[in-house]
């Protein structure tokens, strides 16, 4: 107990933040650990390693910014009901982990899973702190790292590589490379290139929707400004990838396969990277001058 005091007084308000902390940990936690087949298998999710860290310095960095009445925590007695309730909870969670590693390609119950999760600790952070959706850039964040049904990501893989296509075709013709679209190919000179799913920008657009959010709670900025930037986050997917595209369009039909295939990545690096800059500019200067050097939640 001592030890505890004396941490309260180096450290204001972590003893008091413990009990959420770790309970947001131990939720988001196990469900991370569901997660993780998917972004260990290389596709387009590897992401979502980084979600977790980023999501536990949100969530600490919005309790520093909670009023100091909503810190003090609740009554920690929990009526009968209630206490059954989270244990109804915690075993439809067990039976959806049995379900997920029976079949780990179903996304349904990772989805439920997700859900479920989502509504007990904001039921828990409305027991202990009066506020239900305070932490909800959080539970969005963490989100952003469970994979998307399959109808809507094929979907969303047809539509980019659609798009990609017709912004690659015009431009490359005007950079004097006479291209032009066979399906989902682009041909000049008897030579065809293939733009497959992970040429449709896929990645990048997770990626980036991720980004934006993290950005908007880094810079809590107010909910308007946070939903622009998401659409930046798109905007610059869509911009940078296809600027990938034209990259790629010009090494391969100029330099031939073999510097195409030597390429390929770094120039998927850089152009993610300046992607990811241009997020983040755009979001500081939406912060504003008080924003950036008091930030406070939206």
């Amino acid at each position: 107990m001592a030890q505890l005091n004396q941490l309260e007084l180096r450290c204001p308000g972590i003893v008091r933040a413990l009990p959420l902390l770790l309970l947001g940990v131990l939720l988001w936690g196990q469900l991370a650990i569901a997660l993780s087949p998917w972004w260990r298998d290389g596709s387009y999710y590897d992401y979502g390693w980084l979600v977790p860290f980023l999501a536990i310095w949100c969530l600490w960095a919005r309790w520093e910014r909670l009023p100091v009445r909503a810190r003090s925590l609740r009554d920690s007695s929990v009526p009968a009901g209630q206490m059954a309730a989270v244990a109804i909870t915690v075993f439809a969670l067990a039976m959806l982990r049995l379900v997920e590693r029976s079949d780990p390609a179903w996304r349904i119950p990772i989805w439920l899973h997700a859900l479920t999760v989502m509504a007990l600790w904001h039921a828990v952070v409305l027991r202990l702190t009066g506020r239900f959706l305070y932490f909800l850039p959080v539970t969005i964040l963490m989100l952003t790292a469970v994979p998307l049904p399959p109808v809507l990501e094929s979907a969303l893989i047809h539509r980019l590589t659609q798009a990609v296509l017709d912004y690659s075709v015009p431009i490359a013709n005007l950079m004097g490379i006479p291209v032009a679209m066979t399906g989902t190919a682009l041909t000049a000179h008897g030579e065809l290139l293939q733009i497959d799913d992970g040429c449709s920008g896929i990645r990048s657009f997770q990626s980036l929707l991720m980004i934006s959010i993290f950005f908007g709670e880094f810079f809590f900025l107010s909910w308007p400004k946070r939903l622009l930037m998401v659409v930046t986050g798109f905007a610059s997917a869509f911009l940078f990838n296809g600027l990938r595209t034209l990259t790629l369009t010009w090494i391969f039909f100029k330099h031939g396969e073999s510097r195409f295939h030597e390429f390929h990545d770094g120039v998927g690096v850089v152009t993610f990277v300046l992607s990811a800059i241009a997020t983040y500019l755009v979001a500081w200067w939406m912060a504003g001058p008080v924003r950036r050097s008091e930030p406070g939640p939206p």
